[in-house]
């Protein structure tokens, strides 16, 4: 699906951006998680050497302690190839105590994969999305790859 009014377009190159793209979707998520009755907490470092790396991978990574629930936001600037919207789930620090089931979501934020995006937290929150709902939301961003 085609929109191309980018969200925080230059995040990369500029950091105001990039914390106001952090600060945007950290809200979304705390929000959503509160409907559900979760708090959110981070579950992945990202500073190396203490410094903050702001490559967008990940832009933001929360969790849910009571649930193990959380979710990772890749964020690519508009100019990279492939889709503008994939998820998939997967398992961070398996085995460890603070293993987290995550919704990942590799994301050219527009208004439209953004509100995409909020449905797909909200479902994941909610305990309603599962590999297969997955794969429907994202059934219409299918094929949308530069040749």
């Amino acid at each position: 699906m085609e929109d191309n009014h980018y969200l925080f377009a230059d995040f990369l190159d500029n950091e105001t951006a990039y914390l106001a793209a952090q600060r945007t979707w950290r809200e979304l998520a705390e929000h959503i998680a509160a409907t559900h009755g979760h708090d959110l907490a981070p579950y992945m470092d990202l500073a190396q050497g203490g410094r903050p790396v702001r490559d967008g991978n990940p832009l933001l990574a929360l969790r849910a302690p009571a649930t193990g629930r959380g979710i990772r936001i890749i964020q690519t600037a508009p100019d990279e190839p492939g889709g503008n919207l994939w998820a998939w789930l997967g398992t961070f620090g398996a085995g460890e105590a603070t293993e987290t089931h995550e919704l990942v979501i590799d994301i050219q934020a527009t208004p439209t994969t953004l509100a995409v995006a909020a449905i797909l937290i909200e479902r994941w929150f909610a305990g309603g999305l599962d590999a297969e709902a997955l794969a429907r939301w994202l059934a219409p961003w299918a094929g949308e790859e530069e040749e």
